[in-house]
């Protein structure tokens, strides 16, 4: 499991009225790990349950099903002297309310950068710190690049190892050839894709200034993601292009520059 699985990876707790009753002393609690609160006609109760009803603790001696008739002795039901039922009822009222939230809020908590989608996704990346610039035109999945790398860049001591992991993410490889650092003296470091990176480059400039030393300046090349820039090679013969060497003065040909960030 990666890291960032790690953080993302919650447990639902779903016994918190009986694990908040078995809290009580035991000269309150007396067995009460079964508490259901008030009886209702339309829950089902299995035996051992303990409800109150008409201001009395009652217990099932039996599976009781919905439906049924109101506690009373005999033989679905006894009474239990003794039982704090006013205590118990506003605990469990109490216990209750933070089930329903627990119920409620586990589906956003357990949402992970890889599965929410686009207002929770947005949500993690307001709470982690890289908000979403524009949803309208940052799809779902190159915000998710660009969170996956800011979340790795925030525990960044800085070294090239540190580094080489923000560009495995941000360009889908941990290839050796996917791109290359180049030291510059005294302080300087140029990372150079082979290819364009998966995620926009507001994105990038933050990430390499969050993945980064003190005082070290991380240079960041952004190819284009198409139409390139290219020369002819050597003595060839130029081949005509509308998408690969210089624009034409409106700037509606021409292939694109790369970019760099910092």
């Amino acid at each position: 499991m990666s890291e960032l699985d790690a953080v993302s990876e919650v447990e639902q707790i779903t016994d918190h009225v009986a694990g908040g009753t078995s809290l009580l002393p035991d000269s309150l609690r007396r067995g009460v790990s079964s508490w259901q609160g008030a009886w209702l006609v339309s829950k089902d109760y299995a035996r051992g349950d303990l409800v109150a009803y008409d201001g009395d603790a009652w217990r099932a001696l039996v599976d009781v099903a919905s439906g049924g008739s109101a506690p009373a002795e005999g033989a679905a039901w006894t009474a239990q002297t003794g039982t704090p039922v006013a205590l118990l009822s506003v605990l469990g009222a109490l216990l209750m309310q933070v089930q329903d939230l627990e119920d409620a809020a586990f589906p956003l908590a357990a949402q992970t950068i890889d599965t929410a989608a686009t207002h929770a996704l947005t949500a993690i990346g307001d709470l982690v710190g890289l908000r979403r610039l524009d949803a309208t035109t940052i799809t779902d999945a190159r915000y998710r690049i660009a969170l996956k790398a800011w979340v790795r860049a925030m525990r960044s001591n800085g070294a090239i190892g540190d580094i080489e992991e923000v560009m495995t993410i941000l360009a889908g490889s941990a290839l050796a050839a996917a791109w290359t650092v180049t030291e510059h003296f005294p302080a300087g470091l140029l990372v150079t894709p082979a290819s364009a990176l998966l995620t926009d480059e507001s994105y990038i400039a933050a990430i390499a200034h969050a993945v980064r030393a003190a005082g070290v300046r991380l240079q960041v090349i952004c190819p284009p993601a198409s139409d390139p820039f290219t020369l002819a090679v050597g003595d060839e013969e130029p081949e005509a292009s509308a998408t690969l060497g210089w624009s034409n003065v409106a700037q509606s040909t021409g292939g694109y520059l790369a970019g760099v960030v910092e």
